[in-house]
C-alpha cells in the first residue's frame, strides 16, 4: 500500500494512471521519498510506466546469478556408481565436504553394526 504522504503526492501531481502508480510502488521498494521524486517525474512527462517497469528489472537480480546450492559431484573410476551430495550453501570448503562424508560413513557403519546387511532404500 502506498504511503498516505506519497499518496497525497500523486494526488496534488495529478498522476492517476493506476498501472504508474503501481509500478511507482513497485520500483521504490516502499520507500516514500523515491516515490515521491518518482511521482514527480512522471508528472513532468519525464517518466513512463515502462520507463519504471524496466528499471526495476534491471535491478532484479537475474536467476543466473543467483547462487545456487553447491553439488558434490563424483563418478567411480570403474562407473559402478555415481555419487552427488548436495549442500544447501553455494560455497563450501573442503573440509565441509569430509565432515559431511565422515557423518555419512559412520551412519553407514553404525547401521550396518545395528542391523547388517542390505542397506535400506530411503527417500
Amino acid at each position: 500500500e502506498m504511503p498516505p504522504g506519497a499518496r497525497e503526492a500523486a494526488e496534488a501531481l495529478e498522476v492517476t494512471s493506476r498501472s504508474l502508480l503501481l509500478e511507482i510502488l513497485k520500483a521504490s521498494g516502499g520507500e516514500e521519498t523515491a516515490m515521491i521524486q518518482m511521482l514527480e517525474q512522471a508528472a513532468h512527462g519525464t517518466l513512463r510506466r515502462d520507463d519504471v517497469r524496466e528499471e526495476s528489472r534491471s535491478r532484479k537480480p537475474r536467476a543466473s546469478a543467483r547462487r545456487k546450492p553447491y553439488t558434490f559431484k563424483f563418478r567411480d573410476p570403474d562407473r559402478s556408481f555415481n555419487l552427488a551430495l548436495s549442500f544447501r550453501r553455494s560455497e563450501v570448503e573442503r573440509t565441509d565436504l569430509i565432515s559431511a562424508l565422515e557423518q555419512i560413513l559412520e551412519e553407514l557403519r553404525k547401521a550396518e553394526a545395528e542391523e547388517g546387511g542390505a542397506i535400506p532404500e530411503e527417500e
